[in-house]
């Protein structure tokens, strides 16, 4: 059940600029158990690797079926709900960003205790997202051709896909550097309203350059995900400090990628301010994340009854 709704979490996540479904996997508990599942697929894991292996595909599986919910449920979100109610979504995810920097220092202390002196990497982290952010709102690549989106699609896919993975990057940043943010989503709107068409009378179109677009960012995810994950599950396992760190930073800054998230949507508006910023949004999103805490504590104990 945490895995189908961290899935769930994690797609929408994905799609709100500056959030990123790696931290909210961190939060809830089975970032590791992610990477080594991902990592069970593309290494060799000796004697027991059968039984390893149908352990991390199911997993994987529960983490799928609410990702692609989340995804589906995403895509109409963004164009019917988000950029209605931006700076109260936008205060929301920032209350759940900035409620959960804690929340994994807490989790991580044996380890942030073991090297202090790698508190260093926050300001690192902090710059990534930053740099990315600055990037995203410069559109350097917006408004390009049918063509030249599918061919930025699969580098597009590449990186964000490592982006899920790492804690604190936005995949809908990537997207958005790449000018592909809108684009992406509605292609999945329209894949979405053709397959449903298929069991009612009202029949909807699926255009080539649609399904191209997506098969180059389906592609380019599964690419990233095989480049990236034995990178962090090295990480991981021999500077744990430094990394976590690094996720710090990397979550810290994202508070300032969805600060000014509202200045690059379809319809861009003006940047977040104080007056706009939603106190109320803003503890409901706190509120959240010590909800995760408690079903975390919860299913985690009965699990192990």
């Amino acid at each position: 059940m945490l895995e189908l709704f961290g899935g769930l979490f994690m797609a929408l996540g994905g799609n709100i600029p500056g959030v990123s479904g790696g931290t909210i996997a961190f939060l809830m508990g089975f970032y590791d158990d992610l990477i080594g599942s991902i990592n069970a697929f593309v290494s060799r894991l000796g004697e027991d690797g059968k039984n390893k292996r149908k352990k991390a595909f199911f997993f994987l599986l529960r983490l799928l079926v609410g990702y692609v919910a989340g995804l589906v449920a995403g895509a109409f979100l963004i164009n019917k709900i988000f950029e209605a109610h931006i700076y109260r979504v936008s205060s929301f995810f920032i209350g759940i960003t900035l409620a959960s920097v804690p929340v994994v220092a807490y989790e991580e202390r044996k380890t942030l205790r073991e090297r202090p002196s790698a508190a260093l990497f926050i300001p690192v982290g902090i710059a990534v997202i930053v740099g990315i952010t600055l990037l995203s709102k410069a559109g350097l690549l917006a408004g390009s051709s049918g063509w030249v989106q599918i061919a930025l699609a699969f580098p597009a896919g590449l990186l964000a896909a490592c982006a899920m993975i790492l804690p604190g990057v936005s995949g809908a940043a990537i997207f958005y550097v790449f000018g592909l943010y809108l684009p992406i989503n509605q292609g999945i709107e329209e894949f979405v309203r053709f397959f449903v068409s298929l069991f009612t009378p009202e029949k909807q179109t699926l255009s080539a350059d649609t399904v191209l677009l997506l098969c180059s960012v389906g592609v380019g995810a599964i690419a990233g995900l095989l480049c990236v994950i034995k990178g962090v599950r090295w990480l991981l396992a021999h500077r744990r400090p430094q990394t976590v760190y690094t996720i710090l930073g990397l979550m810290i800054g994202s508070v300032y990628s969805i600060w000014v998230g509202p200045t690059i949507l379809k319809v861009p508006q003006a940047e977040m301010t104080f007056s706009t910023f939603s106190l109320l949004f803003f503890a409901l999103g706190i509120l959240v994340i010590a909800l995760f805490e408690t079903a975390k504590v919860l299913i985690t104990a009965k699990r192990k009854k």
